[in-house]
């Protein structure tokens, strides 16, 4: 009991010296009780966490690494230290923190949502877009879900704009469009969703050029 007590006083008195606006008090506190009990995931947790709200994410991350070397499976720690690469920039260190999220907690929407966005920004379309697909079929978690939907609807947009551009020009590639739609996907590394692939073999390609307004450009797509 008395252990568990003076782990608490620390994040305490943390706690009230954060809400007063003294973060830099609160982390004077916090790295004080690390130093002495470097093994209380909790007062590394809160660490870590005020760190990352004064912007310090290095500290952040190296504070979760140091709880990591004790407790390889900490969700906690690997949670904020996915967050702290992620403002640092740091995709490389980002991606095998990911990677151990996911064998540790495999239907975790965010850790998916956050896998999907690596994929795109890496330029693996298909991979990525079958990441945001599966966050929506679980259908679990409202914001990961509004997210996900989102993303579908960009990269889908983005996709079928890059298809189009080419095609304004292909009437070889619009008949594959509209008759072989897979086949020109799979060519082009592409991955759309159900409702981008049937609206765009619905589209009459050569109408939709035809009637390009002034300028060159074509109708909105909705």
């Amino acid at each position: 009991m008395r252990r568990q007590e003076r782990g608490k006083g620390p994040l305490l008195l943390a706690s009230l010296l954060e809400q007063a606006g003294r973060a830099r008090e609160a982390i004077s506190v916090l790295e004080q009780a690390a130093a002495r009990n470097p093994k209380d995931p909790g007062v590394g947790h809160r660490l870590a966490l005020l760190y990352s709200r004064e912007g310090r994410f290095s500290e952040a991350a190296q504070a979760c690494e140091r709880l990591l070397d004790l407790n390889p499976r900490d969700i906690v720690a690997l949670d904020l230290l996915a967050a702290a690469y992620v403002r640092l920039g740091d995709q490389d260190r980002l991606w095998p923190v990911v990677r151990r999220l996911l064998m540790l907690c495999p239907e975790e929407p965010r850790y998916r949502m956050l896998k999907a966005a690596l994929l795109q920004q890496a330029g693996q379309t298909p991979a990525a877009m079958e990441e945001y697909l599966s966050v929506l079929e679980r259908d679990e978690d409202e914001a990961s879900t509004e997210a996900a939907e989102e993303a579908v609807y960009l990269l889908d947009m983005i996709q079928i704009q890059q298809l189009l551009a080419a095609a304004r020009a292909d009437r070889r590639l619009r008949a594959r469009i509209q008759n072989d739609l897979q086949g020109v996907l799979r060519e082009w590394r592409l991955r759309l969703s159900e409702d981008a692939e049937v609206w765009l073999e619905g589209l009459d390609l050569d109408a939709f050029f035809d009637e390009q307004l002034p300028g060159g450009h074509s109708e909105p797509i909705h």
